[in-house]
């Protein structure tokens, strides 16, 4: 306003000087004439001064407003990017805590293990002492056999004394000498029996003391079970204890990585819409930042990566398209897209090492001939030639373009489009009537809108028409399972 206030100034004196000459070299009538003339001209620039003041004044207001709506959408972002950036400490401090629980949980498994190898200790050493005791019962049974062998011995001595000592009643009649022979075996068998006897009660003695001593050891064996079975309960209450805080410590860290996903995929909400706004407006360096930002805060994103290697290669930006197409190779290998998109990206051009090295590699697992052949573009251009000069036709004969039903395409062919608008998340379930209502105009429209955003060029026409192009990617999207992320 400023600038303009010395050039109506000067207008308005060049004005007067006009005026001061007119009313020299005329007479009084026409100076009145000409001043009258001056004077309305001078009163129209001043209601076109006052309408410019009043427009500049109306745009003064709207760029105060879409400032304080940037700030406050700045304010907004800058909240979400600290809250974030809490929830990520937050993580670290439970990760650091589930660190020292699984440290914990270490250092009792090493104790765990410890214990079981002196349980093993122990056990090999009451299985030694089992194989003693099985030896000792073994000497023991042993000597009962011997024992028992000795009985029936001195039994058998007995009855010999005993028909020896009958027969010596029977011969008492017999001389002196045969009497003494007689006693003095008699005496023999009764010394051996008393020998026996003794070796018998020295055999019983030694298996008491074997079966006390095999006694001890199992009573030494059960003491033992009974100290590790306690003290492996100790251990496995406390292994239980930590298993519990670490589930404890493992669901707070979930939630709080939950909330943070949260967190991410809001702000990547905003970059993402930021992004659209700016293509729609033709700025498509910009839209490649914003969705770019948008796929910092959600990474695993391959519609983020493809918008973003979209608005690049419309913004002519090789370098950073080629980033972000390797993006999405690197999130989805096996889509063909990515990689037809960066040969074309250097058609002409010397191919980088990186890049050939990556184009052989989509040709080898998708097999797909397009990445390494000359781009066949003359299908797609005469196809939608075609449909252009049709619509011209029509518009040419003064009549509205044919509808789809009856002379594009029949009722069953456009359920059929239909169902693959449903199939890939663009019309609802049920929708598939073969009627070519306003919802499917749009969905179709949509479809076309999203395809020329990904391919960065006006590829299909834009006017919710189903042609055989657009039934083309509509056929391929859902072959593919590729849905639009509108």
């Amino acid at each position: 306003m400023k600038k303009r206030a010395p050039i109506i100034v000067i207008f308005l004196l060049a004005i007067c000087a006009v005026g001061f000459a007119l009313a020299f070299f005329t007479n009084d009538a026409e100076k009145n004439s000409q001043i009258g003339t001056l004077n309305a001209e001078i009163a129209e620039r001043n209601s076109q001064i006052d309408a410019l003041n009043a427009n500049i004044a109306d745009k003064s207001g709207q760029i105060k407003a879409l400032n304080m709506e940037a700030t406050d959408r700045r304010g907004k972002l800058e909240a979400l990017t600290e809250e974030a950036a809490k929830k990520d400490e937050q993580i670290e401090a439970l990760t650091a805590v589930a660190e020292g629980v699984d440290d914990r949980i270490e250092a009792l498994n090493a104790e765990v293990a410890a214990r079981d190898q002196r349980i093993e200790t122990l056990t090999a050493q009451a299985q030694a002492k089992d194989g003693r005791i099985e030896t000792l019962t073994a000497e023991a049974q042993a000597k009962d056999s011997k024992i028992e062998t000795l009985t029936a011995e001195a039994e058998e001595k007995d009855r010999q004394i005993e028909t020896l000592t009958s027969e010596a009643a029977e011969r008492d009649q017999q001389s002196d000498a045969q009497d003494t022979e007689k006693d003095e075996l008699i005496e023999a068998l009764t010394a051996e029996v008393a020998e026996q006897e003794a070796q018998l009660d020295a055999l019983t003695k030694s298996n008491d003391a074997l079966t006390k001593s095999n006694e001890a050891l199992q009573a030494g064996r059960d003491d033992a079970q009974q100290v590790d079975e306690a003290e492996i309960a100790r251990l496995q209450y406390d292994l239980d204890a930590a298993n519990a805080e670490l589930a404890e410590k493992q669901d707070a860290l979930e939630q709080s990585e939950a909330e943070a996903r949260s967190l991410r995929s809001n702000i990547s909400g905003i970059w993402s819409k930021q992004g659209y706004e700016a293509y729609r407006q033709g700025d498509f360096s910009r839209a490649g930042g914003y969705f770019s930002s948008a796929l910092a805060y959600s990474p695993d994103s391959y519609d983020y990566a493809s918008s973003a290697a979209m608005s690049y290669i419309a913004a002519g930006d090789r370098e950073r398209g080629t980033e972000m197409l390797k993006a999405c190779i690197e999130l989805n290998p096996d889509a063909v897209e990515p990689y037809i998109y960066l040969k074309n990206l250097y058609e002409g051009i010397a191919v980088p090492d990186d890049v050939m090295a990556l184009l052989e590699e989509g040709y080898s697992r998708t097999g797909d001939a397009r990445i390494i052949a000359e781009p066949a573009a003359e299908m797609e251009e005469e196809a939608s030639e075609a449909g252009d000069a049709e619509f011209s036709q029509a518009e040419d004969a003064g009549t509205e373009a044919p509808e789809a039903v009856g002379t594009r395409i029949s009722a069953d062919e456009l359920r059929e489009v239909q169902g693959m608008l449903i199939d890939i998340g663009l019309l609802p379930e049920g929708a598939d009537d073969g009627d070519y209502d306003v919802e499917t105009v749009e969905a179709v429209l949509a479809f076309q809108q999203w395809v020329n955003l990904q391919r960065g060029e006006p590829t299909l026409p834009e006017n919710g028409e189903i042609d055989e192009l657009t039934r083309a990617y509509l056929d391929y999207c859902q072959t593919n399972g590729l849905k639009p992320d509108i």
